[in-house]
């Protein structure tokens, strides 16, 4: 409980999309700092376009590996690479010894491309942006670029695609544009060799023969980063001003990105523009989306990710495919719902044809995806996942999605005579159930198990591929809806302390909201009021509420309230835990510490973290002894001893603790050897109790999904270089408050890699 109530009223300026009130830097802590823009959350799908002279061959075997790729747009790699392959003897048989790849760039020709008919096509299937592939491995540019003659322009069609793309859809269609670009190039006679000689080491070669060809439309450079791949990335964001950069095949660490990504980020500011890029530009750089191909999350993905596909096997056109390899409308719809439910988007490729036509039966699926969105595209854009993504009890393949005042189950079946859920949805006494497209309710009925039943048995199946029912107060009409969403943050303060609730608006919708108010309400009733700024379509904002935290430690709820004008409900709500400290009592882990993770400026190769020499630099770290982190806990940061156990390769070390009772434990850890790693925490009781505590951490390169206590700008190579910036992050466990704790223990780590380690820098004990 605390005293008196108090009520404050303060205006913060919200903050912008990205959260920058200064300009990138090229340095990993610096770009990290961005976000993916609030239109990306909200779009859900996207068309992803691959079209090169590949086209002309058009043929991959469509039964993929091990016969080989089954990706057309591979074909020239295959080739070369594969002499007893299905593509090497395609080729020998339609082509013989004489041509080669390039002359394929002379023959493709593109003489029915029409940006309109694709943009057009691409609306009608409801897709909220395109990424059109400006370059992929065979280095052959899509614009007039001036690194090199191998372009659109200079070859093939004569001229500009990306131009002509982007021009036409920000005059007439309003698309979001996205470019896709191939970081290395599988022959350019500068690319270094990397992976083994899968890319680079080595130029063009007769397919047959082995003897050296040219690489049509090359112009001679010293450095391939520094002459070729920078300078074209820089000429697509000053031409084209990108809403997305998605790089492929970045992982090989050949380029400039930090650079890059900075120079892209700040000039996107300058314009108002918020832009994302994927994670396959270099290790060196963050990302804002990750990009599984041809897969999807097993479940929900906190973090933003975007699966990519083509209609078929292939996302370069591929002539081998007939209708029946491609996906079907129910299949293509079943995908994309249970994307959406698991927090990503579809990147659906189309692969036009060496014409520039796009084949029909694709044609056709795009078009089925978008006339099924016309009708329950409320269930998906702007949407956000639930707690679970699906219910295994229901009687049909079902999958959640959720809009501020509405809750939608999506069955990927016709359910019959009734929709049977056992999932514990938030469905509401006097709540109305609508199969999208129906103007009539539903009956649904809580049955004594807690499980819903809606009465489907009136209906015949519609026929609409996949079902989606709405769960909504009655009136609840979406077209008058604003959606907007609303997300505060966990709070930790002293008892008694004033402290900032942050507290983030996200407008999902197509339509502006009004300014309003956000109240934040404490136990005890005790109010804080601020300002809520008028929200633009697909933006976000940050306002800070000054409340005064409870008088007394514990653990409680805040209630989140705004209301804002532009839709015909007005309320939002959210809540958000608030944990009042009590007193603390760091733990001295000196004696399980050593110094084999830090290194110094005057000495930047001693040490190593990571297996592979890279360090921690001493000059970010805290100095040894009693540091507050930002989480207003209390640690005793230890000082590095030369010859004491090595805890970051030790595994179920006992660390000792001043016996007491306590509510909470917290550790600082970072990981070495690979992200996603786990273990188990053991809490140990005077009277011989354990308590098991499961811990996922993320890999220290990697900021994770626990709050960062520390973060470096940099860390040190084996070499001495400076490299991007790590982090330590903080973990906090409830323990059982009645019994006396005497102990703590942590067991050997696991992950993917079986290096995996965990690294503890302090333990604090809270009471």
């Amino acid at each position: 409980m605390i005293g008196k109530t108090l009520l404050a009223l303060a205006l913060l300026h919200p903050a912008a999309v990205t959260g920058a009130a200064e300009p990138y830097r090229p340095t990993y802590e610096s770009l990290a700092r961005h976000q993916v823009p609030q239109w990306f959350e909200d779009a859900k799908l996207g068309i992803f376009i691959t079209w090169n002279p590949s086209s002309v061959p058009a043929f991959a075997p469509k039964e993929g590996r091990p016969a080989g790729s089954p990706y057309a747009e591979w074909y020239w790699k295959e080739l070369q690479q594969n002499k007893s392959g299905p593509t090497f003897r395609h080729h020998s048989e339609t082509y013989g010894p004489g041509v080669v790849y390039d002359d394929f760039l002379r023959q493709w020709k593109g003489e029915k491309f029409d940006p309109r008919a694709w943009l057009s096509l691409f609306k009608a299937g409801g897709a909220k942006y395109y990424t059109l592939v400006t370059k992929h491995h065979d280095g052959v540019a899509l614009w007039d670029t001036a690194t090199s003659d191998r372009n659109s322009v200079k070859y093939g069609p004569g001229r500009d695609i990306v131009k002509e793309l982007v021009e036409t859809n920000n005059r007439e269609f309003g698309l979001k544009n996205g470019l896709y670009y191939s970081m290395p190039e599988w022959f350019h006679p500068n690319m270094p060799k990397v992976g083994g000689g899968w890319f680079g080491g080595t130029g063009p070669k007769n397919w047959l023969t082995g003897e050296d060809v040219p690489y049509t439309g090359y112009k001679p450079i010293t450095d391939y980063v520094r002459d070729h791949q920078a300078p074209q990335l820089r000429e697509l964001i000053d031409r084209f001003s990108p809403d997305v950069i998605w790089c492929d095949i970045g992982g090989f660490d050949v380029d400039d990105s930090p650079n890059v990504h900075a120079y892209y980020f700040n000039k996107a500011a300058e314009q108002g523009k918020e832009v994302a890029v994927n994670n396959r530009c270099g290790s060196k750089v963050p990302h804002d989306f990750t990009t599984p191909e041809y897969a999807v999350e097993p479940t929900i993905k906190k973090t933003k990710w975007e699966a990519s596909r083509g209609i078929g096997r292939s996302y370069g056109y591929n002539a081998a495919e007939l209708p029946a390899d491609y996906l079907s409308a129910d299949q293509l719809i079943d995908s994309f719902v249970d994307i959406v439910a698991k927090n990503g988007n579809l990147l659906l490729n189309v692969g036009p044809k060496a014409d520039g036509s796009i084949e029909a039966t694709q044609d056709q699926r795009v078009r089925e995806l978008g006339a099924w969105l016309k009708v329950n595209g409320e269930a998906i854009y702007g949407s956000r996942y639930w707690t679970q993504a699906e219910d295994p009890g229901a009687g049909v393949p079902v999958r959640f999605t959720t809009q501020p005042h509405a809750f939608y189950a999506t069955a990927l079946a016709w359910p019959g005579a009734e929709l049977k859920l056992t999932a514990p949805i938030p469905l509401r006494d006097g709540d109305q159930v609508h199969l999208l497209g129906h103007r009539r309710p539903l009956k649904w009925t809580r049955n004594a198990d807690g499980t819903i039943s809606v009465d489907t048995s009136r209906l015949t199946d519609p026929g609409s591929h996949a079902y989606v029912f709405r769960f909504a107060r009655p009136g609840y009409q979406h077209a008058l809806e604003a959606l907007v969403g609303v997300e505060a943050a966990a709070v930790q303060a002293k008892p008694g302390e004033t402290v900032e609730v942050p507290v983030t608006l996200v407008n999902r919708g197509d339509r502006p909201t009004t300014a309003g108010l956000v109240t934040v309400t404490g136990p005890g009733g005790s109010r804080a009021v601020a300002k809520a700024p008028a929200l633009k379509p697909h933006s976000r904002a940050s306002v800070r509420v000054s409340f005064t935290a409870p008088g007394t430690p514990g653990e409680a709820e805040l209630k989140v309230s705004v209301v804002v004008g532009g839709g015909i409900h007005p309320v939002f709500e959210t809540r958000a835990p608030i944990n009042v400290l009590g007193p603390v009592t760091p733990v001295d882990l000196s004696a399980a510490y050593d110094n084999d993770g830090i290194a110094t400026a005057a000495d930047p190769a001693d040490g190593d973290f990571d297996g592979a020499g890279s360090t921690y630099p001493a000059e970010e770290l805290p100095a040894s002894g009693l540091w507050e982190s930002p989480q207003r806990l209390a640690f005793r940061w230890p000082a590095a001893q030369d010859g004491a156990a090595n805890n970051v390769v030790a595994a179920g070390q006992r660390l000792a603790v001043p016996a007491g009772r306590y509510r909470k434990l917290h550790l600082l850890a970072s990981a070495g050897f690979g992200r996603d790693g786990r273990t188990t925490v053991t809490v140990t009781y005077a009277d011989g109790s354990t308590q098991a505590l499961p811990m996922t951490f993320a890999d220290w390169l990697s900021s994770g999904t626990t709050p960062v206590a520390v973060a470096t700008r940099y860390r040190y190579l084996a070499s001495g270089a400076k490299d991007i910036g790590a982090h330590v992050n903080l973990h906090s466990f409830a323990v059982d408050p009645a019994k006396e704790v005497v102990s703590v223990s942590v067991a050997k780590a696991t992950g993917f890699n079986p290096r995996v380690a965990l690294h503890l820098w302090a333990l604090t004990m809270e009471s």
